[in-house]
């Protein structure tokens, strides 16, 4: 009985809570449930037992307490720097927290919440279950010796052995539950399983109470059956309580306990047994009863204490919210301090009536006043001349400050408070004087040539689309002169570059002061200019315009003691008369341009249709190259060249011909003067050099050599001699059988020909010089670049026989070439007398329509093989040679015929 009181005693006389499940410990102390954290750290699922907070000394204690009387309840205690940083400021400021951003689904908020909120309460159930374990073992083992004390004289030793044992059983299962419950909690988030091992082990500690209760005899047979009905009560009670969380888990111990006192009582014999049983159900009721009460006096200490926990949780978010939004102020408005005192701009705040709060040193400066008035004022002036309405306005003011005039950027920006409240204005202030000074000095060097201040090309086109738009639009018309300087370039080379940049300045001014104040003179690149007619009359004005241009080039240009004279082409076009857009103007311009240039001297040229169809001619003709070049329509015809002795043949020079699908077989007067005007010069050359590889291939040893014209243009495109080696060791050619024909002007062309001829001399390439006589003949530069052969001019054979003068001049380049040690070729013999006279004067080789005409390949080598069959007889060899009725003409690339 002191036992059973003793016990009942040492439980708690109260429903147990999450705190004292907290300070009690236990092997269940690892658990934590959100609702009841600690107040110094974060809530956390299930981790380690939270340590003892370790317990202030008092004095400590008292002067916290103290310190939180001397100010409002909730308010934090701001430290010493933001303390002093707040009182230095001036006007209070709103906080303003805002709220935290909920980003669950809106559809399971309340579904969550609901979930959330059972397993955390189940959490707690299970927490203070596992904790009162070891209360439970100790209240069943020492109200297990008592009864045992109390029943050793009605049960055998053995009886009350065996169920010893199988109580120490049940509560070592018990234990061993509580323990995997714990793990389970740990390893998964439901906690329901976890209270399902610990009804289950309180239940198998009931049956084992129970079967005790149905081994005992009748209770009313031995003097300590009362004590022991007492102390199953207590047993039952202490259950009930130590399971006060869980009703379940209380039910599971004390219903198998009941049920066996209710059988037992029913069964005996023994006087008032019935009335034991009867009282059975009562006490189960008024048990059941007090543990549904407690359990949901412990859920609603889980509850509040759930609730206090979030309300300390968001009474120290807002806490430390207004701490750090205080702190961010003041930092705020120190860094905008720091940042307005060394701003590199001018920097005001205007009061909501437009009274001047604060003005930074660089805006005194630049105002150039220091007293807050003379500032305010000049401020004021300033903002009155520009208009700054709106947010983030901006406004470009020029206005005079101390006599200087003075571009400002000025920026307006409003303050608004935390709800919404004027409270002011901020101004930006920017000198952008010299930025607008720089920017007009790269727009008008982006836009004028450097050397005569003219128009450039990007401006000029410019002005050109826009005067053409506003001519369409008005009815007025529009006139481009195009104006290109005739050798401007041997200027440069003779007089140097200097007196070229001169040149160009007299001729922009002269230029400018022969045109009207509305018209536009641009220098399009090197020595080309152009120039904007605007708002002509008739097409006579245009001209007049243009022949006064013209007169400036008569007169010499003085420069340096030099005495200059100048010729200069000009094309003209007009709008609407010639052309309906800008991009057509200035096309038929240059095409005016190009017709002036080939005539000679200074000329003009007005674009009319014949030279649209000259052009239009021009373009189809470049793109039917292209096509020919593409698929192979050039051919190579072979005039041979033979010995003055015994006529043997010693070469050939071919002849480029094109096989046009359209017109036939044409000459190359009809082309070449295209090609060497255009990117087809070089593909072009190539590819006849291609052609007289074959050629030779396929003549072997029959032709020594075979020579092809080359333009000095091409002499001038780097890739050339690199591009023919490559030819040549492709093709398998001998560079000795090959040999390249130039014009004397080649020869004395530029230094970049003369280092190509070098090159290919290297190559191996034989160098003839043809049309000698008819150029300036250099003997340096012959015997510098180590010239094979040279050729006489048909023009002088033609008039040699009839003409003793020109029979000198022939005889002295025989001569020449003699004494150099040259092959000299006679070019356009036709006639025997011819040939034997320059047999007699010396001359080497002959070549000529006395021996046979240009002749395609399959010909040349039929030519060939009548010469050798003595009975072919001179009849056939002159029907081959008569294949080909058409004369060699002109410069070309390979030597036209």
């Amino acid at each position: 009985m002191i036992a059973s009181f003793t016990t009942a005693s040492s439980l708690p006389a109260s429903p147990l809570t999450p705190a004292t499940f907290h300070a009690s410990g236990g092997i269940a102390s690892g658990i934590v449930a959100p609702g009841t954290a600690s107040r110094d750290r974060p809530v956390r699922r299930f981790a380690a037992a939270p340590s003892v907070p370790r317990r202030r000394s008092r004095r400590k204690k008292r002067r916290s307490n103290k310190s939180l009387r001397n100010r409002p309840y909730g308010s934090p205690r701001k430290p010493a720097a933001l303390r002093r940083l707040h009182d230095a400021s001036s006007p209070k400021r709103t906080m303003v927290v805002a709220p935290e951003l909920d980003t669950r689904d809106p559809t399971r908020v309340g579904v969550t919440e609901a979930e959330e909120g059972a397993t955390a309460t189940a959490r707690e159930q299970l927490a203070v279950l596992i904790s009162m374990v070891p209360a439970a073992v100790v209240a069943s083992t020492v109200n297990a010796g008592i009864l045992a004390w109390l029943l050793s004289g009605v049960l055998t030793a053995r009886q009350l052995v065996l169920w010893g044992a199988a109580l120490a059983a049940a509560l070592i299962a018990k234990i061993g539950l509580a323990s995997a419950a714990r793990r389970f909690a740990l390893e998964r988030s439901d906690p329901g399983p976890g209270l399902v091992f610990i009804a289950f082990g309180s239940g198998l500690t009931g049956l084992v109470w129970s079967v005790l209760v149905l081994h005992m005899p009748d209770v009313t047979t031995f003097d300590t059956g009362p004590f022991v009905i007492f102390m199953l009560g207590g047993v039952m009670a202490a259950a009930m309580i130590l399971s006060t969380p869980h009703l379940p888990t209380a039910l599971a111990h004390d219903l198998p306990i009941l049920g066996a006192l209710a059988f037992s009582f029913a069964t005996a014999d023994g006087p008032g047994s019935l009335k034991l049983a009867a009282l059975v159900p009562l006490y189960f009721l008024l048990l059941a009863s007090a543990g549904y009460w407690q359990q949901k006096a412990f859920l609603r200490l889980v509850r509040l204490e759930k609730d206090n926990a979030r309300l300390a949780r968001l009474l120290r978010r807002e806490r430390d919210g207004a701490r750090e939004a205080w702190a961010r102020s003041a930092e705020a408005e120190r860094s905008f301090r720091t940042l307005a005192e060394q701003a590199p701009l001018g920097i005001a705040r205007l009061a909501p009536d437009g009274r001047l709060v604060y003005a930074n040193p660089e805006l005194r400066r630049m105002l150039g006043a220091e007293d807050e008035d003379a500032v305010a004022d000049r401020l004021s002036a300033l903002l009155a001349e520009g208009s700054l309405e709106g947010h983030g306005t901006r406004d470009r003011i020029v206005g005079s400050i101390d006599g200087e005039e003075r571009e400002l950027m000025v920026t307006g920006a409003p303050l608004v408070g935390a709800w919404g409240e004027d409270r002011g204005q901020i101004i930006c202030v920017n000198d952008v004087t010299e930025l607008a000074r720089a920017t007009a000095a790269i727009d008008r060097l982006s836009h004028h040539d450097l050397l005569t201040g003219l128009a450039n090309r990007a401006l000029f086109q410019k002005e050109l689309v826009t005067t053409v738009s506003a001519a369409s639009r008005g009815g007025r018309g529009v006139g481009l002169l195009l104006v290109d300087i005739d050798g401007f370039g041997r200027v440069n080379e003779a007089l140097g570059q200097a007196v070229g940049d001169a040149l160009l300045e007299q001729v922009a001014a002269r230029l400018t002061t022969r045109l009207r104040a509305r018209d536009l003179i641009a220098r399009l690149g090197g020595d080309e200019f152009g120039v904007l007619l605007r708002e002509i009359a008739s097409a006579e004005t245009a001209r007049e315009t243009a022949e006064r241009l013209l007169a400036e080039f008569e007169r010499a240009f003085r420069i340096d003691g030099h005495q200059l004279y100048l010729n200069a082409s000009l094309g003209l076009a007009l709008y609407p008369e010639d052309a309906c857009s800008a991009r057509e103007l200035q096309t038929f311009a240059g095409l005016a341009l190009r017709r002036a240039k080939a005539r000679p001297g200074t000329a003009l040229c007005v674009f009319d249709r014949e030279v649209h169809a000259e052009f239009c001619e021009r373009t189809r003709l470049e793109r039917e190259l292209h096509d020919a070049l593409r698929n192979g329509q050039f051919r190579l015809h072979l005039q041979p060249q033979v010995g003055t002795e015994r006529r043997e043949v010693v070469g050939a020079e071919a002849l480029a011909r094109w096989q046009h699908p359209e017109r036939g077989l044409l000459t190359p007067r009809s082309f070449l003067p295209l090609v060497e005007n255009s990117d087809l010069l070089v593909p072009f050359t190539l590819e006849c050099f291609r052609l007289a590889c074959e050629a030779l291939r396929r003549l072997g040893d029959r032709v020594p050599h075979i020579a092809v014209n080359l333009s000095p243009l091409a002499l001038h495109h780097q890739s050339l001699v690199t591009e023919l080696g490559e030819l040549l060791r492709r093709e398998g050619v001998a560079p000795e059988k090959l040999e390249i024909e130039i014009t004397e002007s080649a020869v004395l062309d530029t230094d970049r020909a003369v280092r190509a001829l070098a090159e290919l001399r290297a190559l191996g390439v034989r160098i003839a010089i043809d049309d000698f006589g008819t150029g300036y003949s250099c003997l340096t530069r012959l015997r510098d670049l180590d010239v094979s052969t040279i050729k006489i001019d048909r023009s002088f054979v033609a008039e040699m026989v009839g003409k003793e003068d020109v029979r000198g001049l022939v005889e002295a380049i025989v001569g020449i070439g003699r004494t150099l040690g040259l092959e000299i070729v006679a070019e356009g013999v036709e006639t025997e007398v011819q040939a034997q006279l320059l047999a007699r004067m010396g001359c080497t080789s002959l070549q000529g329509f006395l021996f046979a005409r240009p002749l395609s390949l399959s010909a040349f080598e039929r030519w060939l093989e009548a010469r050798r069959k003595p009975e072919a007889g001179v009849a056939e060899t002159h029907r081959l040679a008569e294949g080909s009725r058409s004369r060699p003409v002109g410069p070309a690339v390979v030597r036209s015929g």
